[in-house]
């Protein structure tokens, strides 16, 4: 049986490493003086450490939560910059105070694992139009 060449390699876990946070494979043959190939086959058999594995897992987590906190501070600003804006009457600055929160909102909802459609943006709009029907009933919001 022969072994996996990655698995035997000096280097392996600066290799497993760069497999984890997605290394051009070429990259990683080049500065390890393996094959692409054999990367390859380390991938395929599952011979990428855990542990390793485990550790990208929970710091994309916590990224993930700092992201969404960051986010739910933003829409938290921006809808109180909003409610400001709409009580002054000045509707033109509703969109721009809203839009990067908005945009925001939208590519982190695309990049979600596993959520293909929009139902959470979806979810959001409809939430939001609800939030802005019940803040002011009788004003319409004029459409740029």
């Amino acid at each position: 049986m022969r072994k996996c060449h990655i698995c035997t390699h000096k280097d392996r876990y600066q290799i497993d490493k760069a497999i984890v946070n997605q290394t051009n494979y070429q990259t990683i043959s080049n500065s390890y003086g393996v094959t692409v190939q054999q990367i390859k086959n380390h991938v395929h058999y599952g011979h990428v450490s855990k542990p390793i594995q485990a550790a990208q897992q929970q710091q994309e987590a916590k990224h993930g939560l700092e992201l969404n906190a960051l986010l739910v501070e933003c829409l938290e600003i921006s809808l109180g910059s909003a409610r400001e804006a709409r009580a002054a009457k000045d509707y033109r600055s509703i969109g721009s105070i809203m839009s990067g929160p908005y945009k925001a909102a939208e590519i982190l909802s695309r990049a979600a694992p596993g959520n293909e459609n929009e139902s959470g943006l979806k979810g959001m709009r409809e939430e939001l139009k609800a939030l802005r029907a019940k803040e002011a009933p009788n004003v319409e919001t004029p459409t740029s």
